[in-house]
This record gives structure tokens, C-alpha cells and sequence, in this order.
């Protein structure tokens, strides 16, 4: 059976058509979608990465206090623990739209809260930068300079 695109670069196709292409603009999806496609990114790298030596530090991580197991911490606490890297030492100002990004999710997926275009915009935008941020982690690349992507 053939394989189409990974579930990541779709659920951001749709995050990103949702916030700048669609005649009826849908911000609220749009920034379920990226968050989602955030977690699900991490969450491929992170079993893609761990061998017996790291399977410890993520069963650790998996038992620790809910807050420690928020999303966001597979970009800071388990990237540091398995890449020696995490986003909140690397790039601050990304870590809090990321931070941001997941709760204006988890408001929108628990009480319905609306969206505005002008804020879900940049979150997805930042979405998109996170993903791109773990994948250099993940491979061992320089992740200082973030590419500037266009908005499409």
C-alpha cells in the first residue's frame, strides 16, 4: 500500500490553510491542528530516538507529576534529557509561543474559548518553527539560527 504524506506536514497544511487561506477563516482549528501536529511531532522523534540506554529517561519522564508531562515539556525537559537541547534555553521567546500554543488549545478543546485570526496566526506560524527547531535536535543539527519561513 502506498504511503502519503506524514500525518505532521498534513495536519500543518490544514493549520495553515485554516488561518490563511480558507474564504471562511478558521482560527480555533487551525490552532488545534498545529498543536496537535506539535505533539504528534515530538512524540515520532522521541520513539524514533530512544534505545535501551534513553527508554529509562522517558519512563521517567511519563511518571513524573502531570505538569512536568505537559507537551510543551517534550520540547524542554525531554529534548534536553534525550538531544541535550531544549527550546526554552535555545530560543526563549519561541518556547512561550509554544507554551502559548498549547493553552489556547487546551482552552479552546475544554471551554470553547474563540480565537481571533490576529492571534492564532502567529501561533501557528510558531508551530511550524518548533517542529523545525526538534527535527535539527533530533539529527544533531546547529539549531541556533531558525530558518525564517515564509507565511504562505
Amino acid at each position: 500500500m502506498a504511503q502519503g504524506p506524514d500525518i505532521v506536514s498534513v495536519l500543518m497544511a490544514q493549520a495553515t490553510f485554516n488561518i490563511r487561506h480558507s474564504v471562511d477563516p478558521n482560527p480555533q482549528l487551525a490552532v488545534l491542528l498545529a498543536a496537535i501536529a506539535c505533539e504528534v511531532h515530538a512524540t515520532q522523534l522521541i520513539e524514533a530516538t530512544v534505545d535501551t540506554a534513553d527508554a529509562d529517561t522517558v519512563r521517567n519522564f511519563y511518571k513524573v507529576a502531570n505538569r512536568a508531562r505537559e507537551p510543551k515539556e517534550k520540547y524542554g525537559k525531554l529534548a534536553k534529557a534525550l538531544w541535550s537541547k531544549s527550546l526554552e534555553a535555545e530560543h526563549p521567546a519561541l518556547w512561550k509561543h509554544l507554551v502559548e500554543l498549547f493553552a489556547v488549545r487546551h482552552r479552546i478543546a475544554h471551554s470553547g474559548a474563540l480565537v481571533e485570526l490576529e492571534a492564532g496566526e502567529p501561533l501557528v506560524y510558531q508551530a511550524r518553527l518548533a517542529i523545525h527547531w526538534l527535527t535539527l535536535i533530533s539529527e544533531g543539527k546547529d539549531s541556533k539560527t531558525l530558518p525564517m519561513f515564509p507565511i504562505v
